[in-house]
């Protein structure tokens, strides 16, 4: 990022193409001194956003306008040890809040979801969390608002995690030490 910012500034040549690993750069990048971003909405056909999860992009859409699309979304995965989970009876979750309640109920017994390096940015943005969003009409300003509810309630998810795990101490994870 720093690279691309210096380069504009001295009016070098920059990419035509490059991959951001944190989705604040994309606002940052977007401001009207800077204007570094294509607008892609016209250029990405809707089938191709389809095939996106719900809110994947949403961190790209700034001003109304697509200016990025997520490559970094595919490697958050859940692990886990498959006949551990068959014995206790616990079904694999598919939504934030039955990992949740996988949670509470694998604390109640002896276990837990496993590492807590989990990826807290995925469950804000997930949500529909606008992060980093540029203010329209000021130069290079960028609104960073958490207390929405998109962001508030998935926040409320990890703090309540990180307790129920806190409580549990050091107990055996689902996850398979193999995997890490």
């Amino acid at each position: 990022m720093a690279k691309i910012q210096l380069g504009m500034q001295s009016k070098s040549e920059v990419p035509d193409v490059t991959f951001m690993n944190d989705i604040g750069y994309a606002a940052q990048l977007s401001t009207r001194r800077s204007n570094y971003l294509l607008d892609l909405t016209d250029k990405v056909p809707q089938s191709t956003l389809d095939e996106f999860y719900p809110n994947a992009n949403s961190p790209c859409y700034i001003n109304g306008k697509l200016l990025c699309m997520r490559n970094d979304i595919a490697h958050d995965v859940v692990w886990y040890d498959k006949p551990l989970m068959e014995s206790l009876g616990a079904k694999v979750p598919t939504t934030w809040e039955e990992y949740q309640a996988l949670g509470d109920e694998l604390v109640a017994k002896g276990y837990s979801l496993g590492s807590p390096m989990v990826p807290f940015q995925a469950f804000l943005v997930s949500g529909g969390c606008d992060m980093v969003m540029p203010v329209e009409g000021k130069d290079d300003t960028v609104k960073i608002d958490l207390t929405t509810e998109k962001c508030l309630k998935p926040a409320r998810m990890i703090d309540h995690m990180i307790s129920v795990a806190a409580s549990a101490r050091s107990v055996p994870s689902i996850l398979p030490s193999s995997s890490w």
